[in-house]
């Protein structure tokens, strides 16, 4: 789509403009209203251009990898129908980029700081040695035993080291494979459902745009399994505790998206016809409930 053109045929990417993130948010939702439903496809596209260039210069984005990687996704699922869908998502987005150009980053410390604290709630986790361990640069059962003594005894949980570790002790933010503002973002999307003050429609907009993108970024995850455990994390911990319920079964995309990470967290995928090092035939059902309720831009 055009979204994913502007992203890739970008300049100079993921470095900071000046102020506090180039455009005030008011200018970003008039520019993604416009790329997400301008009449004319190169309206629409150089509205998306500009969208891009911003996601990738305002900081949101903090690498140019990361850059290159997402902002298209951000972009493409955009959906154009109707009316009140498209004000939904693009309201989000536009919300949810000025808070990570704000926050500067500690969005994603939090997201590190969930994964060192909380291991998956994932069948299959940890991986044991006949899992095949996932074939996509994720580290297998035993290979953060030692840091997750340290962790646990810095926590006082008392976990033994049979617990395994997404990600080493003393990982933060800045050496996650995914912005802070898909983090933000996938946090924010929990409070937007469990909101009374959204309409029905609003509430399956904002989940259905946050389970494709997630699922658009997660298939260009060198290792997909830190973002997978996130969002594992995030939607099923949330719908865990009755004060804070989501029901995912009210909400498809977001169920088949938590689906999806939980056989990447597992690992049982086979290095041919695979996503990231997971074999994709098997999440055909759920890949395509989780990443295709909306409409590209």
């Amino acid at each position: 789509g055009e979204a994913a053109a502007a992203a890739s045929g970008m300049g100079a990417i993921g470095k900071p403009c000046g102020g506090s993130g180039g455009m005030p948010q008011g200018h970003v939702l008039g520019v993604l209203r416009v790329a997400a439903g301008a009449p004319a496809a190169d309206v629409r596209r150089e509205a998306a251009v500009l969208a891009a260039h911003h996601l990738a210069t305002c900081g949101a984005l903090e690498t140019p990898a990361v850059a290159r990687r997402e902002a298209g996704a951000w972009l493409a699922h955009l959906p154009t129908a109707s009316a009140e869908a498209a004000e939904t998502a693009c309201s989000f987005l536009a919300e949810a980029v000025e808070a990570a150009v704000r926050r500067r980053g500690l969005d994603a410390n939090a997201a590190a700081a969930a994964l060192l604290m909380h291991p998956p709630a994932a069948p299959g986790w940890p991986r044991g040695s006949s899992s095949g361990g996932g074939g996509g640069g994720g580290e297998s059962a035993k290979d953060y035993s030692d840091d997750n003594d340290v962790s646990n005894a810095a926590a006082g949980t008392g976990t033994s080291s049979s617990t395994t570790l997404i990600i080493p002790t003393g990982t933060t933010g800045e050496d996650l494979s995914f912005s802070s503002l898909a983090a933000g973002a996938i946090a924010a999307s929990v409070r937007v459902i469990r909101s009374a003050k959204q309409s029905r429609l609003q509430r399956l907009t904002v989940a259905s745009y946050i389970a494709a993108v997630t699922f658009d970024i997660l298939q260009q995850q060198e290792d997909p399994l830190p973002l997978a455990a996130f969002v594992i994390h995030t939607f099923r911990s949330a719908g865990s505790s009755s004060s804070h319920r989501v029901d995912l079964a009210l909400y498809p995309a977001l169920g088949s998206l938590v689906a999806f990470a939980d056989v990447v967290v597992a690992g049982v995928g086979l290095p041919a016809n695979s996503v990231g090092g997971y074999t994709t035939g098997k999440l055909s059902d759920s890949a395509a409930a989780a990443g295709g309720g909306n409409k590209s831009v």
